[in-house]
């Protein structure tokens, strides 16, 4: 049974470069002017050398070029980069996630959790300018996500369509974007 978190929007995408981390970027910066936002990116690429164990950092550098300091720079009160298997998703939910504060909006860029938590919204990347397997695609398929296509630089759906409101993550309709 997937475990709620509707403070919790999350990202997934159908494939590498897809725009997972600049739709993140545009939410976060566009809520953070109304509220707290806190970022979390969870990733299971290990670099050669690295063991793979469980990592969970707080994110305080501003300058790099990684997906947890580009939320960062884009306001987020608090960033943490989590590293985990997938196998490890299970105990990343008792130790890390029941943690985070229930009124905080969380923007999360880790499509593995799907199988782990029900959020609010789930959102799909999808770029026509990267190859998709059928199978990145039908992974998601049955948690029921939106589709954001992203090209030319644009979203199919604006994040000022998207709102944190009475503690979850909704997509307003035309008459009520601001």
């Amino acid at each position: 049974m997937r475990i709620p978190f509707p403070n919790i929007l999350l990202l997934a995408g159908t494939g590498r470069n897809v725009g997972k981390t600049a739709f993140a970027e545009q939410m976060i910066h566009k809520t953070a002017a109304e509220m707290p936002v806190w970022g979390l990116k969870i990733s299971n690429h290990y670099h050669p050398g690295e063991f793979p164990a469980l990592r969970i950092q707080e994110e305080h550098v501003l300058t790099s070029h990684k997906d947890s300091s580009r939320m960062l720079r884009a306001g987020a009160e608090k960033v943490f980069y989590i590293q985990a298997q997938d196998a490890d998703l299970p105990q990343l939910m008792n130790d890390f996630l029941t943690q985070l504060p229930a009124e905080i909006a969380v923007v999360c860029e880790a499509g593995g959790l799907i199988s782990l938590i029900d959020p609010s919204l789930f959102l799909l990347i999808h770029s026509p300018d990267v190859p998709t397997s059928d199978e990145k695609m039908s992974r998601y398929a049955n948690y029921h996500p939106i589709r954001v296509d992203f090209a030319a630089g644009r979203f199919s759906l604006n994040p000022h369509q998207i709102c944190f409101q009475k503690g979850a993550w909704r997509v307003l309709s035309g008459n009520n974007v601001g």
